[in-house]
């Protein structure tokens, strides 16, 4: 049985490991011109109608955690101060691990709180650069593709995507949990939210309403209409693998 454990942790940890080295949590490439290959780098959105405490605090890890793990570029790969105050033995390691536990205690901060299950997710980030760390010369090299901080920017923005989703009325309070880590749980090709508002707009006055009801938050009504642009929309956009329909 702990064999079973120790190989699905694994497996599932080396998978996420693939998904992360393919994107920049922080900017994306935008297309300019497809048939000449050219692309515009622009910074990822941030989630809308959030606290302005939340908004702030979101900000400020984002800063923090691009300054520690891409600040610099060396022949097309990216690293932050973390990697060179790991330059120096142990010490450099231990104060590079002071820092992200510094960074991840930003979002004990936020209005509504942090799940704890998400926070251990984002120790077990550091943890785990730290023992990599503490590997003289290889795990420094180790940890330029590893990048705690920016995994847990990119789990904390996820997050805040869902609670800015609660906000605008897209989902209910019950829902902002819901297989958040069971399901295929992609760093940085998340599911990231339509305008409900603008789309749903044109069909305002044609749409027929069904009325949800939460324990939490009692009833919850959404325009079939809206729920139909929305998923047609978000799906012209995204990739299969990057829907997840539970959301919607």
């Amino acid at each position: 049985m702990l064999n079973y454990l120790i190989k699905s942790f694994l497996n599932r940890f080396f998978k996420l490991e693939y998904n992360f080295t393919v994107d920049d949590p922080y900017y994306e490439q935008v297309p300019i011109n497809p048939q000449k290959n050219r692309f515009k780098k622009t910074p990822r959105r941030l989630p809308d109608n959030l606290s302005a405490n939340d908004e702030r605090l979101l900000k400020k890890f984002k800063t923090r955690a691009h300054r520690y793990d891409m600040a610099f570029s060396f022949i097309g790969v990216p690293f932050g101060t973390a990697t060179i105050f790991q330059l120096v033995p142990v010490a450099g390691t231990i104060y590079t691990t002071y820092n992200s536990l510094q960074l991840l205690w930003l979002t004990r901060s936020f209005t509504n709180g942090f799940p704890i299950d998400l926070f251990l997710m984002c120790l077990l980030n550091i943890l785990v650069d730290l023992l990599i760390g503490l590997i003289p010369i290889v795990g420094d090299l180790i940890n330029i593709g590893f990048k705690a901080n920016s995994r847990n920017y990119a789990i904390v923005r996820r997050h805040l995507f869902q609670i800015s989703d609660y906000n605008n009325g897209i989902i209910s309070k019950a829902a902002i949990r819901s297989n958040f880590v069971n399901n295929r749980f992609n760093w940085f090709k998340e599911n990231e939210p339509v305008e409900l508002k603008s789309l749903a707009a044109p069909l305002s006055s044609k749409s027929s309403s069904t009325t949800y009801t939460s324990t939490e938050t009692g009833p919850v009504t959404r325009s079939r209409a809206a729920r139909s642009v929305v998923s047609s929309a978000t799906a012209s956009t995204l990739g299969p693998e990057d829907i997840d329909l539970e959301t919607y």
